[in-house]
Formats: structure tokens, C-alpha cells, sequence
């Protein structure tokens, strides 16, 4: 059975999420109903807390990050965190607010970009349906959030000698 977890990044939208699944025939969990946890018979658990986005990341195989199929101007959401959580990442093809970053992804295979909403259910089938197709995207993702950790410090690096140079001038 599939659990889909969605992390909406303001909580304070429960009665307009709850909305949208109130009239359909599928099983969801609140977790701010006190801290409320899914069973066997959930199908998506929305996890309306503040502060747990890299639990649910550490869990996951595959994080579609939200707001990228957004034809509202949303512009997506950050990817590192998956990726640095061992996620696949996939995304939609709205991601302007990040697009450098989802490019560079995209470019090293680091990441999906899924075209249209109607794609992403038979790119999740194919994914879990290879497992190591699953393995090298999730792999790929991480190996790229690990070129970008520690950039402060290769800035500083480089910057150290010119600071050093002009501490006189200051």
C-alpha cells in the first residue's frame, strides 16, 4: 500500500486542505490531531505541524516538492533537504523561485521534472516498479546536496587573502 504524505507549508490551511479531501473516497490523517499517526488503512497523511519537514523526508523514497505545478506563479519549494534526506526528487515544471538550483539538479540527473500533474502518478509507478532506477536517482540527489554543502566555506577561502590584504584600508 502507497502512503502519500503531504507537508503543507502553512498549517493554517487545515479547512481548505480538508476541503478538497472531504468529498472523495480516500482515507486521511490530520497530524496535528495530537500528533495523530496513519495506519493500514490511511491513504494520506498530511502532516500539519511546523518544525518536521526532514522527518518525513528521512522517511520517504521520493519527495515531489510542492508548489512546482502551481500555475498560480507558486515557483517550488526548496529540494536540497530531500536531497540531503536520501530522497528522490521530482518536481513540476513551475520551479522560477528556484530555478537555478532545479536546473543545475536536472542537468547532473539529480532530480525529475515532471511536465504535467497527469505524469506524476505513472512516474511514481515507475519508479517504484525499479528499484534501481529508484536507488540512482536518490543517490544522484544526494551526491549533489553534498557538492553544496560547506560553499561558505570555499567563499571564505578565497575571500580570506583579499580580507586579510585590506584589513589595513579599513
Amino acid at each position: 500500500a502507497l502512503l502519500t504524505v503531504i507537508v503543507p507549508r502553512h498549517p493554517e490551511r487545515r479547512e481548505e486542505i480538508n476541503a478538497l479531501f472531504e468529498h472523495n473516497d480516500l482515507n486521511y490523517v490530520f497530524r496535528s490531531e495530537d500528533k495523530r499517526l496513519p495506519d493500514q488503512n490511511t491513504d494520506i497523511y498530511i502532516a500539519d505541524t511546523l518544525g518536521e519537514l526532514g522527518l518525513f523526508y528521512s522517511i520517504a523514497p521520493i519527495a515531489c516538492i510542492g508548489r512546482s505545478f502551481s500555475a498560480d506563479g507558486g515557483g517550488g519549494h526548496n529540494p536540497i533537504e530531500a536531497a540531503q534526506l536520501n530522497c528522490a526528487v521530482l518536481h513540476g515544471p513551475n520551479v522560477q523561485n528556484l530555478q537555478d538550483i532545479f536546473d543545475q539538479m536536472n542537468a547532473k540527473n539529480a532530480a525529475l521534472c515532471i511536465k504535467t500533474k497527469s505524469l506524476l502518478a505513472h512516474t511514481l509507478e515507475e519508479l517504484f516498479s525499479d528499484a534501481d532506477h529508484l536507488r540512482d536517482l536518490q543517490e544522484k540527489a544526494i551526491a549533489f546536496a553534498k557538492e553544496k554543502t560547506g560553499v561558505l566555506e570555499r567563499i571564505m577561502t578565497v575571500l580570506r587573502p583579499a580580507l586579510k590584504n585590506n584589513k589595513d584600508a579599513v
